[in-house]
């Protein structure tokens, strides 16, 4: 399964006939919720690139939350 770019966690993902089977014949469809999971423990040099990221970033998640206001 491809994830689409600008997904966000908890979004349920349709695969279209690959869930169980039908009485009648056929397959349903599977749905799939995403689950964000970030590493527990950084390396030095990984934690350093992420607040490079995060210095260079315009993105805000408080303010898609509606939290940052």
């Amino acid at each position: 399964m491809k994830i689409p770019a600008g997904a966000q966690g908890g979004q349920r993902l349709r695969l279209r006939g690959q869930g169980l089977n039908r009485r009648g014949g056929g397959r349903g469809d599977e749905y799939v919720k995403i689950k964000i999971v970030n590493p527990p423990n950084l390396a030095p040099k990984e934690r350093e690139l992420f607040e490079k990221l995060a210095a260079e970033s315009r993105f805000n998640a408080r303010e898609l939350m509606g939290a940052g206001r």
